[in-house]
């Protein structure tokens, strides 16, 4: 699934570990031009 985040969120999931688990809280929205969906995280936080 494609995902998305924006600003802040962004440039802190930047920083984190690739590999490491975490959980999602976002939302799920279909582009207009698009026949898949996007994944918006809003928020994160490790498992």
């Amino acid at each position: 699934m494609k995902s998305v985040a924006f600003g802040a969120v962004a440039e802190q999931l930047a920083k984190q570990d690739i590999g490491s688990i975490w959980n999602f809280k976002g939302f799920v929205a279909t582009p207009r031009s698009a026949k898949h969906i996007v994944f918006h995280i809003q928020e994160f936080a490790q498992q």
